[in-house]
């Protein structure tokens, strides 16, 4: 009879071990990519698109509507939305691109609801750009 040989040792997913670390790095894979796409929101202005990579081709006021017209000067990524705070007469706005996709036109429209806005400001957590400044004309008859 000939003798058996001993069974190669190696990787097996077959071990319980391997399978909870391949499910845990498949779930913070799918976990990061979740986050990158949808949790932006929950971090405020830090993970929005640079204000300077932003092209802005219009600002105008209809009727109560301030609508914000533009494009990223990047060339690549989607438009994925946009934060919008309002504070003494100052309209904040963070806008988020994807790197997958290829809209790179955004338009946002904000109801003045809350106050009369005199300037919209493009922001990042410490970078402004002003992009609209209401005329003084228009701002005494508000």
């Amino acid at each position: 009879m000939a003798e058996s040989t001993p069974a190669k040792e190696g990787i097996s997913i077959n071990t319980r071990k391997n399978r909870l670390t391949l499910g845990a790095l498949v779930l913070l894979f799918f976990g990061t990519a979740l986050f990158y796409q949808y949790g932006w929101r929950y971090t405020g202005y830090k993970m929005v698109t640079e204000p300077n990579y932003l092209i802005v081709e219009e600002v105008q006021e209809k009727g109560r509507d301030i609508v914000i017209d533009g494009v990223t000067a990047l060339n690549i990524g989607s438009y994925v939305g946009s934060i919008l705070t309002y504070e003494d007469g100052v309209l904040y706005i963070g806008v988020r691109y994807s790197l997958f996709g290829d809209d790179t036109h955004f338009h946002i429209v904000y109801p003045q609801t809350k106050g009369v806005v005199d300037r919209v400001v493009l922001q990042k957590k410490d970078t402004e750009k002003t992009i609209w400044i209401r005329p003084w004309k228009e701002r005494a008859k508000k």
